[in-house]
């Protein structure tokens, strides 16, 4: 909830519209899409780089769960 309205608050831009079927997509149209992190270890570096999180998540938690 916290995102939908970060965005909204600064008024960010909306993605392009894919009308694509991801289940029934190649390889090429999939590789142009963002991906999540893989493991745990990379969402975690992911997420004590963000500024995004650090507005939202105070430092003891952050520090809990990033290391």
């Amino acid at each position: 909830i916290r995102a939908g309205l970060h965005g909204l608050v600064n008024e960010l831009p909306l993605p392009e519209e894919r009308p694509v079927n991801l289940y029934k997509a190649d390889t090429s149209v999939l590789d142009t899409f963002k991906k999540l992190p893989k493991t745990l270890g990379e969402a975690k570096k992911t997420a004590a780089e963000s500024e995004f999180i650090a507005s939202c998540v105070p430092e003891p938690i952050r520090k809990g769960y990033c290391g």
